[in-house]
């Protein structure tokens, strides 16, 4: 197991332009490297990186140094990063404080297909621990996504994506809350290894 940072910079393929690292998954470079899924409703969400929570009822406990807060706004906006990787097997990780009922999250294959089951990427297994250690029961395999439900209205969680690709693919990975639900994403990491015995682009 090698982080994805090990095969350097860009892919220099006609296929795709996309980088074939994870950016900037801590937030301490702002808001570079991610982006919100365009909707027509007048109202995409805000992302902004912040080092304390933003109103005090917030709790949040596993922000280290900047997050990225991220408030949902039509129910349609995700926020996303793309990344190109090779064949093999990848864990996606990161830690979100989450202000909601809802939560959702996904690894796609096209821009279009976030949050349609046409574009998803099935997690080989997946799981949601909260801050205290204990396993969350309380998420499901959506069509669409995996969706959790914040009984409490909030929560701070670790989540834990493993995944398979057999050829070189461009995967989104994108979460979002409930309209008007608030996130505190950071520590968010990729980590892989490639089986050069299928279809890469090395």
């Amino acid at each position: 197991i090698c982080s994805l940072a090990t095969f350097g910079g860009a892919v220099a393929t006609a296929e795709s332009t996309l980088p074939t690292t994870l950016q900037n998954g801590n937030f301490e470079n702002g808001t570079t490297g991610w982006s919100i899924t365009p909707n027509t409703n007048g109202n995409p969400g805000t992302l902004t990186a912040v080092n304390a929570a933003q109103d005090a009822s917030h709790t949040i406990r596993l922000v280290d140094g900047y997050a990225g807060y991220y408030t949902t706004g039509h129910t349609s906006t995700w926020l996303y990063q793309g990344v190109r990787l090779q064949p093999g097997k990848y864990t996606w990780e990161y830690t979100s404080d989450l202000i909601g009922t809802y939560y959702f999250m996904g690894a796609y294959t096209s821009i279009e297909n976030i949050g349609k089951a046409a574009g998803l990427i099935e997690a080989d297994t997946f799981s949601a621990v909260r801050h205290d250690g204990t396993v969350s029961t309380g998420y499901k395999l959506n069509t669409n996504y995996y969706q959790l439900y914040l009984g409490a209205g909030k929560g701070s969680y670790t989540f834990t994506w493993d995944f398979t690709i057999e050829n070189a693919t461009d995967v989104y990975f994108a979460v979002k809350a409930n309209q008007g639900g608030i996130q505190y994403n950071d520590n968010m990491t990729l980590t892989g290894e490639v089986d050069t015995n299928l279809n890469t682009e090395l």
